[in-house]
C-alpha cells in the first residue's frame, strides 16, 4: 500500500497550535479526529518579558522588542511541552502571533531592526503619507493609522542602512521562518494591515510604489492553514519531531482566539468583553468602513468583521476596585434588573471622550447615569450607600450593553445580513449584573465559549487529512 494510501485511510491528525501572545507563549497539541472530535493531548505555557518602552528623537513613545527573544522563549515552551507529549506524534504545526508586529530582517535570515510592537504608533508621519494614498486610490485599506504594519515597516525602513533587499516580516513570520526555514512569506490574515488587498487578492500599486522606494518587496502571500514547508532538520534533532512534519501558514492572535470560541457559521459572533468591547462577526461579504473602524479578514469563502468600541469593563475600573465590583455584582434580583431597563433611559459609558464604533466620533462625550452622593469607599459603611452604589454600577453596565446592542445593529445594517450567535470572551464573563443585561437585550443567543485558547483554535485552520 502507497504512502497516498495509508494517508487516505488515517483516521485521526495530531497538530500543535503556538500561539504567541503580548505576554507569553502557548502551546496545544491536539488530537483531531474524523467524527470531528478534537481532543488536547497536552498544553504548556511560558511567560515572555514585556516589550521595551523608549522614546525616539521626537519624544514620541516607541515600543519594541528583540525578536530573538520570541525563540529563546519559544524554545523553552517547546521543551515543556516535550516533556508532557512526545513531538514526533505531530504531523502539522501551526502559529498565531500579534497582528502588526514588524520587523526587517536580510537574505540569510538576520534580523537588521529591532521588532516594532502591535502597540506601537510613533510612526505618524509615515501614516500620513499612507492616508494619502489611500485617499488617491478611493479605496479602503487596511494600513490606516500609525499602528499598521506598513506604516512601522517604513519607519524601519528609514532607520536601516542597506543596499541589498530586505524582506518584511510579521512576528509569525519569524517564527516560521525558525521553524521551516521560509522567508518571504506570509499569511492572507496579517497581510491586511500591511496593505493588502484581500477582496482582489493582490497587493495594490500604492502599496508597491511606497515599499520599492525603500528597497523593499511586499511578501508573498497565502491562505491561512496552507503549507509552507516541512519542519526543519534542526529541530527534529533537537525536539524529536517527526521528520514529516509540515509547518502551516497561521494567522493573527485574536483570528485564533475567535476559532477557538467555537463560532463557525455565517452570523455567528464574538464578543470580547475586555477593557474595551471588540466584537468579530462572521459574515458571507466582506465589509469595511474606514469611518467606523470596521474591516474584514478572508477566512477560507467566508469574512471575519471586526470592530472595536472604546467602552467596554474600564470604565467600570474608573469607578470600582474588583473587589467592589464584586461586592455590587453579588447582591443582584432579576426583577430589579428589569425596572432598570423599563425606565428607558440610554447610557453611552466611555471612559474618556471619543469613540470608534459603533458611533465615529472623536468628540463623543460619556454619558453616564447621575452620580451617588456616596463616595465608593462608603459602600462597606452604610447600607444606604450601598444601594446607591448598586443602582449606579447598575445603569452602568446596562450603558455598556446598550453600546453592545448598538454595535450589533450597525453592522446588521452595513451589511444586510442578521447576527445568528454571539459567543462571549474576556473578564467581563465573571460580572452576572452584565451578563442578565446582555441576555435580556443583545438580538441573538448567547453561546458559551467552547474554548478560551488561541493555540487550540489556530488549529482549527488546518484540515484533516489535508
Amino acid at each position: 500500500m502507497n504512502r497516498t494510501n495509508q494517508k487516505t485511510q488515517k483516521n485521526s491528525t495530531v497538530i500543535l497550535g503556538i500561539d504567541v501572545g503580548t505576554s507569553g507563549i502557548r502551546g496545544s497539541i491536539v488530537k483531531k479526529s474524523l467524527d470531528s472530535s478534537d481532543q488536547i493531548l497536552a498544553s504548556a505555557k511560558i511567560s515572555m518579558p514585556t516589550p521595551r518602552e523608549s522614546l525616539d528623537s521626537f519624544g514620541n513613545s516607541v515600543i519594541s522588542q528583540d525578536p530573538q527573544i520570541w525563540i529563546d522563549f519559544l524554545t523553552a515552551m517547546l521543551d515543556r511541552l516535550a516533556r508532557k507529549q512526545p513531538l514526533e506524534s505531530v504531523d502539522y504545526l501551526i502559529v498565531d502571533a500579534t497582528s502588526s508586529t514588524v520587523l526587517l530582517f536580510d537574505l540569510y535570515g538576520n534580523p537588521v531592526s529591532q521588532a516594532l510592537m502591535y502597540n506601537d504608533n510613533h510612526a505618524r508621519s509615515e501614516a500620513a503619507l499612507i492616508e494619502d494614498k489611500i485617499t488617491q486610490a478611493g479605496a479602503f485599506s487596511g494600513a490606516s493609522g500609525a499602528s499598521s504594519s506598513l506604516a512601522k515597516i517604513l519607519s524601519l525602513a528609514k532607520q536601516t542602512t542597506h543596499s541589498a533587499p530586505l524582506y518584511i516580516c510579521h512576528q509569525v513570520d519569524f517564527i516560521n521562518y525558525f521553524l521551516c526555514g521560509v522567508m518571504g512569506k506570509t499569511d492572507e490574515n496579517n497581510a491586511l494591515k500591511l496593505g493588502y488587498d484581500s477582496i482582489n487578492q493582490r497587493w495594490p500599486s500604492w502599496v508597491l510604489t511606497l515599499l520599492s522606494e525603500q528597497n523593499l518587496s511586499p511578501p508573498k502571500v497565502i491562505a491561512p492553514g496552507e503549507m509552507l514547508d516541512k519542519i526543519s532538520p534542526k529541530l527534529v534533532k533537537r525536539f524529536g519531531f517527526s521528520a514529516d512534519a509540515k509547518v502551516m501558514a497561521g494567522t493573527t492572535d485574536s483570528i485564533a482566539g475567535f476559532l477557538a470560541s467555537g463560532a463557525c457559521q455565517t452570523g455567528d459572533a464574538v464578543s470580547s468583553l475586555g477593557s474595551t468591547l471588540a466584537i468579530k462577526w462572521l459574515s458571507n461579504k466582506p465589509v469595511f468602513d474606514s469611518s467606523l473602524g470596521l474591516y474584514s479578514h478572508k477566512l477560507a469563502d467566508q469574512w471575519l468583521v471586526g470592530g472595536a468600541s472604546n467602552s467596554g469593563g474600564k470604565v467600570l475600573l474608573q469607578h470600582y476596585s474588583i473587589e467592589q465590583l464584586t461586592k455590587l455584582d453579588m447582591v443582584m434580583y432579576k426583577d430589579e434588573l428589569k425596572s432598570i431597563l423599563q425606565e428607558n433611559r440610554s447610557y453611552y459609558p466611555l471612559p474618556a471622550v471619543g469613540e470608534r464604533f459603533p458611533v465615529a466620533d472623536p468628540d463623543k462625550r460619556p454619558e453616564l447615569p447621575e452620580k451617588t452622593s456616596c463616595n465608593a469607599s462608603d459602600i462597606e459603611d452604610s447600607s444606604d450607600c450601598l444601594l446607591q452604589h448598586i443602582n449606579y454600577f447598575r445603569r452602568l453596565t446596562l450603558g455598556l450593553t446598550q453600546v453592545e446592542v448598538s454595535a450589533y445593529q450597525k453592522l446588521q445594517q452595513i451589511a444586510g445580513q442578521s447576527v445568528n450567535r454571539i459567543f462571549s470572551v474576556g473578564g467581563g464573563l465573571q460580572n452576572k449584573t452584565w451578563m442578565q443585561f446582555r441576555h435580556e437585550l443583545l438580538p441573538a443567543p448567547l453561546i458559551s465559549a467552547e474554548n478560551l485558547d488561541a493555540a487550540y483554535g489556530v488549529t482549527k485552520l488546518i484540515k484533516l487529512n489535508q
